[in-house]
């Protein structure tokens, strides 16, 4: 575990932000299958509706 006072390398802030990354790419890609190749229950929304959806979704969730 990290304390306040001790610093964080180089290296693990690189990792961390690596990580960040390609968590906000999958989220990113998951947001536009469902936007863009919906499944046929989806499909009978309008896409500004599946679009506020999924933006709902994501902000609630904390993802």
């Amino acid at each position: 575990m990290q304390t306040k006072n001790e610093k964080t390398s180089l290296i693990s802030d690189a990792v961390a932000t690596s990580l960040y990354a390609a968590r906000a790419a999958v989220n990113i890609s998951i947001a536009a299958k469902h936007i863009f190749f919906p499944t046929v229950e989806e499909s009978k929304i309008s896409i500004t509706d599946r679009m506020e959806h999924e933006f709902k979704t994501k902000n609630t969730s904390g993802g």
